[in-house]
């Protein structure tokens, strides 16, 4: 395989049943997967995840249908050629305990002949890479590592020979919640950076909608359900199955996927210190607003100010209440409601990228804002598929 950033996967009716079982594990299944995409495969138990990953890899071979890489069947490569060109990480990580962090990183270089100099440099740049320190770390060996520290060097094994495709069969299952958390977020920056192909299997949907530029979802017996964005998902579930699949709250896990900067904010009603108080009054009471929002001179929120307490012929600080919490462009909605809930307001301050005040968001505005992307979408559910695969 060649060395390209980035690969496209495409499954066509790839089609596998295990010696003694009368129904296929996998059936038929067809997805494309772009390249430098993240591809989540999530369904029940028996609903062929795992399977459908190993057979890229051909850990599992399939007896009908086709899998290709850029093109190229799955089938045409030789088998120890094709591994070695896709990284695949796992939950138990699979570390070699009698080899250093730096030994196991070169395990797939070493295979492919890299020069002595290039491995060490390749090492140390890919455990900087993975968050942990190259002096510090690349001598130790897998028992002295926490169990997130030896998943992040089994991600850094997998990307040591840069493949283009990476498979990962449920990686952060076995972490607790804050360490898989972090983790999953960590994950993402690197691949914003890297731009690899991704298919990654997971049984948790939570997962699947956080870390997915689209979901895979398999019934029971390996067969495609709905294949799509997490937003359309989660919108539009194409039947009863998936939409009990991705839960009865599917629309406060769409507000985990959007941003406050989706979102245009509402006019808020500002003023300096030293400002004409009864003009800031009559600012506050024709935006139908309970409150003023103070402003430095840089226009960053500093204060809130009740409109009964503009007493003075000038605005001034006294009676003025703490800001509290307010919202960036890169805030969840999901977070922003509950900030709202946590500070007994009904509006929002919101900042852009540079702490200036934006402007302030509700509930309602908020749930309008889904609601009409929802009509957006169009009325019919997706497919199963959205594209033919040619």
């Amino acid at each position: 395989m060649s060395r390209t950033t980035a690969a496209e996967i495409v499954f066509r009716e790839a089609t596998k049943t295990y010696p003694g079982q009368s129904s296929p594990a996998v059936d038929r299944l067809s997805l494309r997967v772009a390249a430098g995409e993240i591809c989540m495969l999530v369904g029940p138990s028996g609903g062929g995840k795992t399977t459908a990953l190993k057979m890229i890899n051909r850990l599992i071979d399939f007896e009908g249908g086709d899998i290709e890489i850029d093109g190229r069947s799955v089938r045409s490569l030789d088998v120890t050629e094709l591994r070695r060109g896709i990284g695949y990480v796992i939950q138990q990580i699979g570390l070699f305990p009698h080899m250093t962090v730096a030994g196991n990183i070169a395990t797939v270089p070493r295979l492919l002949g890299w020069e002595k100099q290039r491995i060490r440099e390749r090492g140390r740049e890919l455990i900087a890479l993975v968050g942990l320190d190259p002096d510090r770390d690349a001598g130790r060996y897998p028992a002295e590592l926490s169990g997130g520290q030896r998943q992040r060097i089994g991600l850094a094994r997998a990307l040591a020979a840069d493949p283009p495709l990476m498979l990962m069969d449920e990686p952060f299952g076995a972490l607790d919640p804050i360490t898989r958390d972090r983790l999953q977020q960590e994950f993402l920056a690197l691949q914003a950076r890297i731009q690899k192909t991704v298919v990654f299997v997971t049984h948790d949907i939570d997962e699947a909608i956080k870390m997915g530029d689209r979901i895979a979802i398999l019934r029971g017996g390996g067969v495609l359900a709905q294949y799509d964005t997490p937003d359309r998902i989660l919108a539009q579930p194409v039947d009863d199955f998936v939409a009990q699949f991705v839960g009865a709250d599917r629309g406060l896990k769409r507000l985990a996927l959007r941003r406050l900067r989706d979102i245009r904010p509402i006019p808020a009603p500002a003023a300096r210190l030293g400002d004409n108080a009864q003009a800031a009054k009559a600012k506050v009471r024709r935006a139908g607003f309970e409150r003023l929002v103070l402003i430095d001179e840089e226009g960053r929120p500093t204060a809130l100010l009740p409109v009964e307490r503009l007493a003075s012929e000038r605005v001034s600080e006294e009676g003025a209440e703490p800001l509290g919490a307010v919202g960036t462009p890169d805030m969840p909605l999901r977070d922003a409601l509950s900030v709202m809930l946590s500070q007994t307001g009904s509006h929002l301050v919101v900042v852009d990228g540079a702490g200036r005040l934006a402007g302030l968001v509700s509930a309602d505005l908020i749930s309008q804002e889904l609601a009409s992307e929802a009509l957006d979408m169009g009325d019919e559910p997706t497919s199963a598929a959205p594209e033919r695969v040619a």
